[in-house]
């Protein structure tokens, strides 16, 4: 039995997630550019089947789109970091008329945790991941000419704990930090060194947080350098059996996360359909529109489980969301592979 205009219109709906994101979907196609959430929800409420032909036509071009797409599946790779939220929400099912990958194209994304970014992006380069979340600084160079740099999606400030007061960046000479394993703040300390603003510093890797809280509370180290979010897990895992002192942020950089994408492996469109839904998603986090409350309740990751409300919302106010840095070199060489299917 053939559905009706009104019952494929009402399926569109569901599966974008209500009346703005198939709107914003719309709005991609030439000739609906400025169509409203209340001209979708205009034709929702007309009785019987008599839609206006501009409805008809947005119903089918829609419809084709989802079955260009359909059955495109995304492998992403993830470090276990609140700095992926942009793209775990991306990959994530809809839910109260948030748009994703998934609903918005009919692409499936898989995602797999992974440690460290470097370990991310070792999947990437063995073909296991088509799409890698990682520092910037840990993207080039790479050993790999097909894995590289997309985008830049999030950053955070470097910052460190130490076992006592420092005042001055120079009494840090000679210490001993730690910092995550596999990660790129060896990379954001060494370029602070060179340029002067911090002195010589041995910093010893752990796998994890509750490893660096080991090494501080046993005095292995003098303190512990990362992102504000590991560092809280340190805290959490010391219990308040010690309380480190925070040092000045200006000393350490920013560490800035990005996309890394296998030219030789993604699927093009269905990394093109990705960056936009990042970019709306980014707008989103920029402007406020999920708060701590929000994410625990509708998003709830293996990062997102360990971290508490209150220091979700620090997260947020310290981190910055945005596309930036978009690699002309990768979006052309995947346009051209997404030319060439199609030509086939």
């Amino acid at each position: 039995m053939t559905s009706t205009i009104k019952t494929r219109l009402r399926d569109l709906k569901s599966r974008y997630g209500g009346d703005e994101p198939l709107a914003a979907a719309l709005r991609d196609v030439p000739g609906f550019q400025g169509i409203s959430r209340q001209t979708i929800f205009r034709w929702t409420r007309i009785e019987g089947e008599a839609l206006p032909p501009r409805a008809r036509l947005a119903v089918t071009l829609l419809e084709q789109r989802l079955s260009r797409h359909s059955g495109e599946i995304l492998r992403v790779a993830h470090p276990k970091t609140l700095l992926t939220l942009p793209s775990a929400l991306a990959c994530s099912p809809a839910r109260n008329g948030v748009v994703r990958i998934t609903e918005e194209r009919g692409i499936s994304a898989t995602v797999t945790s992974f440690e460290s970014g470097g370990d991310a992006l070792a999947a990437l380069e063995d073909g296991k991941a088509d799409i890698a979340i990682a520092a910037l600084d840990l993207m080039t160079p790479h050993r790999s000419r097909a894995v590289t740099r997309l985008c830049s999606i999030a950053a955070a400030p470097v910052v460190a704990i130490a076992r006592q007061k420092v005042s001055f960046s120079r009494e840090l000479q000679g210490k001993k930090l730690a910092c995550p394993a596999k990660s790129a703040i060896p990379l954001i300390i060494a370029a602070q060194v060179q340029a002067g603003w911090l002195p010589h510093i041995d910093l010893i890797h752990c796998a994890d947080p509750r490893a660096a809280a080991k090494a501080l509370q046993a005095g292995q180290v003098d303190g512990v350098v990362a992102w504000d979010e590991f560092l809280l897990r340190v805290l959490r895992a010391l219990r308040g059996k010690q309380k480190p002192a925070y040092l000045p942020e200006a000393w350490f950089g920013t560490l800035r996360q990005g996309v890394a994408v296998n030219l030789d492996a993604a699927p093009p469109t269905a990394v093109r359909c990705y960056v936009e839904c990042l970019t709306r998603i980014t707008e989103e986090l920029s402007h406020g529109a999920w708060t701590a409350p929000r994410l625990k309740r509708e998003f709830n990751n293996e990062a997102m489980k360990e971290t508490q409300p209150k220091d979700l919302t620090a997260f947020l106010r310290n981190a910055t969301f945005a596309i930036a840095d978009l690699n002309p070199e990768a979006v052309l060489a995947l346009w051209k592979r997404e030319i060439e299917s199609r030509a086939t």
